[in-house]
């Protein structure tokens, strides 16, 4: 039998995301803090947020240059 020793980029991407919206299934919760490593959701966490802000940002300052 096969050991799962963490979770993967794209689960610990999609628990992000999922947990941003605020959508993320009780079992998937129960995984997140069974098997993931809490470095991960915070890089990831830092990563998102600075992304979400950026783009933001950038939103802001096209449409104010564009009206």
């Amino acid at each position: 039998m096969k050991e799962q020793r963490g979770l993967g980029f794209k689960q610990v991407f999609s628990s992000l995301i999922a947990g941003a919206v605020g959508v993320q299934s009780n079992a998937d919760c129960q995984r997140d803090f069974a098997q993931g490593r809490l470095i991960h959701y915070i890089i990831g966490g830092l990563i998102f947020t600075a992304g979400f802000v950026g783009s933001i940002v950038l939103l802001v300052n096209w449409l104010m240059q564009s009206a």
